[in-house]
């Protein structure tokens, strides 16, 4: 489980990222999408998921994929990738059809990859003074 403080809770930050969210990176499984901060703070990167049904029309499958997702952020994605993942007050990851035939190492890989390759964000820190 995600630590609660990494988890993307409240609505109106998860449909701002989801509507005006700039796309870090994209596979064959997923879209990641990244709100950028507007000014400095020390508010952690908080993590969402979007699995529509049009990935998988049971529940049990979305929620495996959404387990998946989950646990490969927790391990992977929080700390290793801090430094790349700070421009960022929101980071959503919107599953794709093919994400219910990936292995979890093929999905691992698939997210460090995308994560390594994205650009970090300009301009969007106020100078500490």
């Amino acid at each position: 489980m995600i630590p609660r403080r990494f988890r993307l809770k409240r609505s109106v930050l998860f449909k701002k990222a989801c509507t005006s969210g700039k796309v870090i990176g994209h596979t064959r499984y997923f879209t990641l999408l990244g709100l950028p901060r507007l000014y400095q703070s020390d508010t952690p990167t908080r993590f969402g998921f979007v699995i529509s049904k049009k990935v998988c029309n049971r529940a049990v499958g979305r929620n495996k994929v959404r387990r998946r997702l989950r646990e490969i952020v927790r391990l992977e994605v929080i700390y290793p990738f801090a430094e790349r993942i700070k421009p960022y007050i929101a980071i959503v990851l919107l599953a794709r059809r093919t994400i219910t035939e990936a292995s979890y190492q093929e999905l691992r890989q698939a997210l460090t990859d995308c994560l390594a390759k994205s650009k970090p964000e300009q301009g969007t820190e106020s100078p500490t003074p």
